[in-house]
């Protein structure tokens, strides 16, 4: 691991040093005499995304060549392969100005220079109208590098129907309730299991750890960036979890379920509750997949009884960046600030598939009309956290999902499984 770390350091300085000069290059176009309005128009600008935003993304570039006669040409990949095409191309001095920014990348970008904070550009104004839990979390070092239009998170989505024929008349408040809740239904045949949890090996198992870690009162790390989640709150948790799997509260097949086909259970009716992206909306809404079509609930995610928490859920999605490698900053944030028009919010979701950054649209009467469903997913945000906030992200997340699995399979105890993860990531803090 750690002849691992040194390489990282390594490589991470050496891109620091070429994408210094590329940032460079980027503000000498800025004072050459052509700053702001006056900047030379270019014939295009290119960005990176991934696949799930290329059809948003070109249907408002084909706005802004109206409006500005710049071309926008959308290069885009499945997400898995996104971070990598982005720093491959900044490394390589593509002439590429954007790129999809993901929730867990402002730290690296930052640190290696391959993104350029906004600050200079984003008012306080346009700020103040965001989401706190959307705009916060693309800033690093008291620096913004991110324009948000993924907005993202996790909900609880309920079966009403089966909640009453089992004679509960509200949703689950806090976990143990939920627990509780799932094996009455269970051992009275409504359900096959309470809920299905998403918690293969892999980046999705780290997002519901942050959940259930806050909801318990616990935190990744404490105000000194130290790992503390190996605390008697976090083991608790895990512990949670790995006995729900046991007792009939949730499938025991989770641990080879993905963010996607976590969800089929509660698309078949088979289970009273699912943890789950915005996206699982739409899911439950579409007559080819869903059999509980009318029939399911927005709620908080639940928080802890012993804890005292109310709710506690995992942000997600991201925005938009500038790149180092940008020679035409200007023209690039004429862009990037379309982001924040409430219209172009709306396109998002439509073609998109991702909900409002903005807090207006949830204050929106005839957008409220049109899609009531947003002011059930609003009240979320509030209770939102983030995954730690590090240059090395990539490599702590790898350490934690081993773990995690590691505890889910029974393959150690939930104490084990973190004191093991806060020891192999103490030269990540």
């Amino acid at each position: 691991m750690k002849k691992l770390v040194v390489f990282m350091l390594c490589t991470l300085t050496a891109a620091s040093l070429l994408f210094a000069g590329c940032s460079t290059e980027a503000e000498e176009k800025k004072t050459d005499g052509k700053t702001g309005g006056e900047e030379e128009k270019p014939e295009s600008l290119t960005i990176i995304t991934s696949t799930d935003f290329k059809a948003f993304l070109e249907e408002l570039g084909k706005q802004f060549e109206e409006e500005e006669g710049i071309k926008i040409n959308v290069i885009s990949e499945a997400y898995d392969n996104t971070h990598n095409k982005i720093t491959t191309g900044v490394m390589g001095g593509s002439a590429v100005d954007m790129a999809y920014l993901d929730t867990i990348w402002p730290a690296e970008f930052a640190a290696s220079g391959i993104a350029l904070p906004l600050d200079e550009y984003l008012t306080d104004e346009a700020r103040e109208g965001i989401i706190d839990a959307c705009i916060d979390q693309l800033v690093y070092d008291g620096k913004t590098y991110g324009i948000p239009y993924v907005n993202n998170g996790k909900w609880m989505f309920y079966n009403k129907r089966i909640l009453k024929d089992g004679g509960y008349d509200e949703p689950p408040a806090t976990w143990e309730e939920l627990f509780a809740m799932s094996k009455d239904l269970a051992d009275r045949g409504l359900v096959k299991y309470g809920i299905s949890y998403g918690s293969m090996q892999a980046e999705g198992i780290v997002c519901d750890m942050t959940s259930w870690l806050y909801a318990y009162g616990g935190e990744w790390m404490n105000e000194s960036g130290e790992f503390v989640f190996n605390s008697d709150e976090g083991v608790a948790a895990l512990e949670a979890i790995v006995e729900s799997l046991g007792n009939g509260c949730a499938d025991p097949a989770s641990i080879t379920y993905n963010d996607r086909t976590c969800l089929d259970t509660f698309l078949a009716g088979d289970t009273a509750f699912a943890m789950n992206w915005s996206f699982a909306w739409d899911l439950v809404q579409s007559e080819a997949d869903s059999h509980v079509l009318g029939d399911v609930g927005i709620c908080l995610m639940p928080g802890g009884e012993k804890s005292g928490v109310l709710s506690a859920s995992v942000s997600g999605g991201g925005g938009m960046c500038m790149l180092s490698t940008t020679v035409n900053p200007y023209w690039s944030w004429k862009f990037m600030e379309k982001l924040l028009d409430p219209e172009v919010q709306i396109q998002a979701m439509a073609n998109g598939g991702t909900l409002p950054t903005l807090k207006s649209a949830y204050e929106d009467e005839e957008l409220l009309a049109q899609y009531p469903y947003l002011k059930d997913f609003y009240p979320q945000y509030e209770y939102m956290h983030y995954r730690p906030v590090m240059v090395q992200y990539g490599e702590w997340s790898n350490i934690m999902q081993q773990a995690l699995s590691a505890a889910m399979s029974g393959e150690k105890s939930a104490k084990e499984a973190l004191d093991d993860a806060k020891e192999a990531s103490a030269s990540l803090e």
